[in-house]
């Protein structure tokens, strides 16, 4: 989203591997920021790459019966 993907400091595995966080959740975080962006007035075509963006990281943050 406009960010350079160099990142010095720890992956996103990494930081989320503590937690418990399933595909509920997760889908719960996504649908939660799609629906501020929608009260923001982001356009549609924004609004879709968010989601494609954000769902990209899934498998490095849901950890829930991660093998």
């Amino acid at each position: 989203m406009g960010v350079s993907n160099k990142w010095p400091g720890r992956t996103l595995r990494q930081m989320h591997s503590k937690l418990t966080i399933d595909d509920e959740h997760f889908e719960t975080f996504l649908n939660y920021t799609i629906e501020t962006f929608v009260e923001l007035e982001v356009p549609e075509h924004l609004l879709e790459e968010s989601r494609k963006i954000v769902d990209a990281t899934r498998r490095e943050i849901c950890n829930k019966n991660r093998f």
